[in-house]
């Protein structure tokens, strides 16, 4: 979805023009709806010559702290700046993963799997723990099957 310009119109007479309490209609203009996808987060990003050499890619890693483009974008960072990625920790509750992502981007989507062998994972429900135009989102993994202590957690994107 991109962003589009809605006109709004109707008629604007004050009947006493020193009340304007007194309107009827209401005022002419136009308001502009804009939704952020990930090709506004390139050209808020890149140059049009970046662009063209392939940096803006969503594979891309112009600043090389191993996080791609289309991971920079869903987690709100600056390609250009070094960037830790999202950490696990142990807890009472298993491996947790927290990060925070900017709310509602229309064409990235987010899974959180972890794995013991790195060959067969298992998917994990992400929980919003804090909202705003910033959310903080964890996903658990119990630990309750396979081998605890070998255990790995991984944050994918992918964008439609």
């Amino acid at each position: 979805t991109t962003a589009g310009t809605y006109a709004v119109t109707a008629d604007f007479t004050p009947a006493d023009t020193d009340n304007f309490n007194s309107l009827t209609g209401a005022p002419a203009g136009n308001f502009v709806i804009e939704i952020r996808n990930f090709a506004a987060w390139q050209t808020d990003f890149f140059t049009p010559e970046q662009i063209a050499l392939g940096e803006a890619a969503a594979n891309a890693d112009p600043d090389h702290d191993n996080l791609a483009n289309l991971a920079e974008y869903a987690l709100g960072t600056n390609p250009h700046e070094f960037t830790l990625p999202p950490s696990a920790e142990v807890t009472a509750e298993g491996l947790v993963l927290t990060f925070q992502r900017p709310r509602g981007l229309p064409d990235v989507s987010y899974t959180a799997e972890s794995s013991d062998d790195l060959i067969h994972w298992t998917p994990w429900p992400l929980e919003i723990i804090v909202d705003g135009p910033v959310q903080t989102i964890r996903a658990v993994d119990p630990l309750s099957t396979g081998d605890p202590t070998r255990r790995m957690i991984r944050l994918r994107f992918a964008s439609f």
